[in-house]
């Protein structure tokens, strides 16, 4: 799963009036030393294997649109086989595609799991679009093919744009988290990720505040949303992120900077069930249906406002300790 040298794209079918996913075709390019067995892989899913020779990454995803393109293919989704989308990636970028209309969209790169150092990251900013996270509509990549280098390979295609995020419709890693892997051959330089510690949820000053962003990664994983692998990077992940937690309860019950007046906030944000309604976006997925909508609040939850904000702190502080338990 987490062998850099592969270069997955899945090609959609899509009926446009709807923001339904039809028929998804998986394409795979795989240019490691030995081929792999048609028995290892998912017989629930279209696929079509490919091993070829070694070449750059821009190669591979060139291929790979081609045979897309043959197959017919309105909408072309770029999945490399060392980062982690949530389960419902397919169906959440292309319902935003849909909804705004856009060709193009392409996902902020804000958490990345560091697998040499074993930590988990943020970064800063969105830099140019990410080849790895972008989906298009093939009219769109017709005759501007990704450049033959294994760094920056889709800039190309932005050249000649003067505004590349109406083009590219970047969607935030609050509204669609994954996890960027990085690994001793990963390709994208620190300076272009900017990446950061992740320290806390809470965010201090004279107006605290919680860390949003941070939160719905946590929710992600609470709504079981990534796929269940044994993947180093999911667990660097989880870890990072129950740390965390515990760190910011303890400063909660403590009422440092009078953190604790964030606490129902904060649990808002961990079962945050509107996060999906802006640009088109659709519920939040997961792998177990009963968690896809919302994940259930227990008897406390008759202190809730009309909007379902738990509005008394002890509450919300013992709320997410339980959440903590069986994170």
């Amino acid at each position: 799963m987490e062998n850099p040298w592969r270069a997955v794209m899945c090609g959609c079918v899509l009926p446009f009036e709807s923001t339904q996913i039809a028929d998804v075709e998986v394409i795979v390019m795989d240019d490691s030393p030995r081929a792999e067995e048609a028995s290892q892989f998912s017989q629930e899913l279209d696929i079509r294997y490919f091993h070829v020779d070694r070449c750059t990454i821009g190669e591979k995803r060139n291929m790979a649109v081609a045979e897309a393109t043959r197959s017919g293919a309105e909408m072309i989704c770029i999945w490399d086989d060392d980062d982690i989308f949530t389960v419902d990636r397919l169906r959440q970028q292309v319902s935003r595609m849909v909804a705004r209309p856009a060709s193009c969209s392409s996902i902020q790169v804000a958490f990345v799991a560091v697998l040499t150092s074993g930590i988990l990251q943020r970064c800063k900013g969105l830099p140019l679009p990410f080849e790895n996270s972008f989906c298009f509509r093939r009219s769109w990549l017709e005759g501007r093919p990704f450049s033959n280098t294994s760094l920056g390979e889709g800039n190309v295609i932005f050249e000649e744009l003067d505004d590349w995020y109406a083009e590219a419709q970047p969607i935030s890693g609050e509204e669609l988290p994954f996890l960027y892997v990085r690994t001793q051959s990963s390709t994208a330089p620190d300076d272009a990720l900017e990446p950061y510690p992740v320290k806390s949820m809470l965010i201090g000053g004279q107006n605290p505040r919680v860390d949003v962003s941070l939160l719905a990664l946590a929710r992600a994983f609470r709504r079981e949303r990534f796929p269940e692998l044994p993947a180093k990077a999911l667990e660097i992940a989880r870890g990072a992120l129950r740390r965390v937690m515990q760190e910011d309860l303890e400063k909660m019950r403590k009422d440092i900077n009078s953190t604790s007046q964030l606490a129902p906030v904060y649990w808002d944000a961990l079962n945050l069930e509107k996060a999906w309604a802006f640009g088109g976006g659709v519920p939040e997925g997961s792998l177990n249906h009963a968690l896809s909508a919302k994940v259930d609040v227990p008897e406390e939850n008759d202190v809730a406002d009309s909007d379902g904000l738990i509005i008394e702190t002890d509450v919300a502080m013992r709320l997410i300790a339980k959440a903590l338990s069986d994170f």
